[in-house]
Parts: C-alpha cells; structure tokens; sequence
C-alpha cells in the first residue's frame, strides 16, 4: 500500500491521491487545461495503479495542484503524463514542488530519465521543465486534441554524458507522431 503523506509543511502537503480527490481532480483538469483532459474513468484507473503516481498538492486543506507519472521499469524510464496547479494558486512554487517530488520518485523507483510533452506555446511551463533539466528532443506537430504542437522532452537522472545520451537515444527512432510506451 502506498504511503498517504509524502511531504509537508505547517500549510501544505504533496500526498496520494484517493478516491476521495477525484471531483476536485477533474475540477483542475476543467480549469487547467483547454483539450487533452483526464476523464473521471481515467483517474480511478489511475489512483492504486501500481506503476501510476497520482499525487495531489493540498494547501490549508484544499487541492490545488496534481501532477501523474507512468513508470516503466521494462524501459527503464518514467513519463510525466500532467502537472497542473490552479490558476488562483500559481507562482507560488506548487508547480516547482510537484515536479521536484516526481522527479525525485522516478530516481528513487531507479529510473534512468523521465519523460513529458508540453505545448509548445506555454512558456511557463518549458521555463520550468528547462529549469530542471529537460531538453527538448522533439517537436510534435499537432500532438493535442486542439492540434497545437508539443514539445517531447527528456530529463536524464544519471549522472555520467553516457547516461544523459541513452536516455536521448530511447526516443531518436520513435516516429514524431508516437505517444511512448509508459
């Protein structure tokens, strides 16, 4: 069984998702995103899927921000499949410690990098993902339901060049339009 509470402070916490969550979860997905949106059937799938994170960032008792990571120990990599943070409650570092968890999961479950795609128009987002080390490998032209393009991008978590240009190489004979296998 997973651990419930997986960081806090005297005001927040990043915890597992429940079932409980689920309507403040597709609440987020409304207000966050425009197209692409995780469904009610998609998130309980999801929640106790044992190579699925789902995690949710509570402040003063309130979710606010969510982020999902597929793992694939067959492939040795992890996918960030969304992160999104409240309108009301962004440039507060949510986001920042949401990514820094998944991050610091898919290192601890041994993984040798971690995968997303991003659209290609929000800034914000690749600012952040470049701030910790993402390089964009690919674009994907009208990868979104609203044919915007993504961005595919890359984290290694080794240490050595070696590391960095496997985890790069996973992705170099995947077709552009290919949703990868986690």
């Amino acid at each position: 069984m997973k651990s419930r509470l997986l960081y806090t402070d005297t005001l927040s916490a990043i915890r597992h998702a429940t079932p409980a969550d689920l309507p403040r979860l597709i609440e987020l997905e409304q207000v966050c995103f425009e197209s692409d949106r995780f469904t009610l059937k998609q998130y309980r799938q999801l929640i106790g899927r044992r190579r699925a994170e789902v995690v949710v960032y509570e402040s003063a008792g309130k979710v606010v921000g969510s982020a999902t990571i597929l793992l694939n120990r067959r492939v040795g990599g992890a996918r960030l499949y969304n992160l999104n943070v409240h309108p009301d409650f962004q440039r507060r570092g949510i986001g920042k410690a949401l990514l820094r968890w998944t991050v610091e999961h898919a290192a601890s479950a041994r993984c040798d990098w971690v995968s997303l795609e991003v659209k290609v128009n929000n800034p914000v987002a690749l600012s952040l993902y470049k701030k910790f080390g993402f390089e964009t490998i690919q674009r994907l032209c009208r990868f979104y339901e609203d044919e915007s393009d993504a961005f595919r991008m890359v984290l290694s978590l080794g240490d050595s060049k070696e590391s960095r240009k496997r985890a790069k190489c996973i992705f170099e004979n995947i077709p552009a339009g290919t949703i990868f296998p986690i």
